[in-house]
C-alpha cells in the first residue's frame, strides 16, 4: 500500500531533529504506550535524543514494554527540535503534556481517530486505521529504519471485545513478536 504524502514531509521533519519528544494522551493505554514506545526505540536507534511523556504513568500492566525506562513525566522549560503526538485526537488530551512541549521547532500528530482535531504542524490521521500502532508501523518501514526485535513488542493490534456477562467486557489487545505472542486481559467492572 502506497504511503499518503504527509508520511515523506514527516519522515523528513524527523530526519532534521536531533531532539525528540514523543507525547500520548492522558491515561494512556496499550495504543497510546505502544505507539510512541516503537517510534522512540527506533529514533533512538537512528541516533536521536529522544524522551517519551504522558502526564500519567505507564500502567503497571503495561510496564514490561518499558524495560529501557523512556517514558517519563513532562518536565517545563525543555526545548525540542520535534514533538510528534501518537493517538491522541485533540491536543487538549495530552493534558498537562501541552504546557511542558511550546518550545519547539515542528510538531507532528499521528492518529487513526475520526475525531482527530489536526491540531500540530504535519498531520496524519487515517481513521481506516485499527491503532495508531499500525500508522506507525508504516512509518518505520516507508522511512526504512530497522525495527528491532526488541522493538516489535509495542506493536498493538485491534482490540478484540467478548462479553462474559452482562456486566464485564473483556479487552484483549494482542502485542506481536517475531517468535511470541502476548496478551493483556483487562476486565472493566
Amino acid at each position: 500500500m502506497k504511503s499518503p504524502r504527509i508520511v515523506q514531509k514527516i519522515i523528513q521533519a524527523i530526519r532534521q531533529s536531533h531532539t525528540v519528544c514523543v507525547v500520548g494522551h492522558v491515561r494512556p493505554d496499550g495504543d497510546c504506550i505502544g505507539s510512541q514506545l516503537g517510534l522512540a526505540l527506533a529514533l533512538k536507534n537512528q541516533g536521536q535524543e529522544v524522551v517519551c511523556w504522558n502526564e500519567h504513568p505507564v500502567p503497571a500492566k503495561l510496564a514490561f514494554l518499558d524495560p529501557q525506562k523512556l517514558f517519563q513525566l513532562p518536565r517545563p522549560g525543555r526545548r525540542f527540535d520535534c514533538v510528534v503526538a501518537t493517538d491522541c485526537a485533540s491536543f487538549e488530551r495530552l493534558g498537562k503534556v501541552r504546557d511542558c512541549i511550546a518550545e519547539r521547532q515542528v510538531f507532528i500528530n499521528i492518529d487513526h481517530h475520526a475525531s482527530n482535531t489536526r491540531y500540530a504542524d504535519l498531520n496524519w490521521v487515517s481513521s481506516k486505521e485499527p491503532s495508531t500502532g499500525e500508522l506507525i508501523y508504516r512509518l518505520l518501514k516507508d522511512a526504512d529504519w530497522p525495527i528491532t526485535q526488541h522493538a516489535t513488542r509495542w506493536r498493538v493490534r485491534p482490540y478484540r471485545r467478548r462479553k462474559t456477562d452482562a456486566r464485564n467486557v473483556v479487552t484483549t489487545p494482542v502485542l506481536l513478536a517475531p517468535s511470541r505472542m502476548w496478551s493483556i486481559t483487562r476486565e472493566r467492572e
